[in-house]
């Protein structure tokens, strides 16, 4: 069964041009290595600056499985030295009970 995933990634300082570009790649290879639907993925920017990215893995299995893939590895320790991966909660935009976002 597929899962949706909500990932808010805030960026450093300075980088979030850089952020925007590696969020827009992230979707193609994971879906080169057979890891999430072909279902668009959702970006959004929170009024903080937090990047949202709204995503399908294609199941469980896949979701985990990209955390022995090594080019997504690759990726996602980029995404870590440039940003700091936060809960959905953590933005003022999901207290309220319609959360809006600025789409990208």
């Amino acid at each position: 069964m597929s899962r949706i995933a909500i990932a808010c990634y805030r960026p450093n300082e300075g980088s979030e041009k850089e952020l925007i570009e590696l969020v827009r790649v992230h979707y193609p290879l994971l879906r080169s290595q057979d890891l999430v639907t072909d279902r668009e993925p959702t970006l959004m920017k929170a009024g903080d600056g937090t990047i949202l990215e709204v995503f399908e893995w294609i199941g469980v299995e896949e979701k985990d499985m990209a955390h022995s893939n090594k080019e997504v590895m690759a990726l996602w320790n980029r995404f870590d030295e440039i940003s700091e991966s936060v809960p959905l909660l953590d933005l003022a935009e999901a207290k309220h009970k319609y959360a809006n976002f600025q789409p990208l």
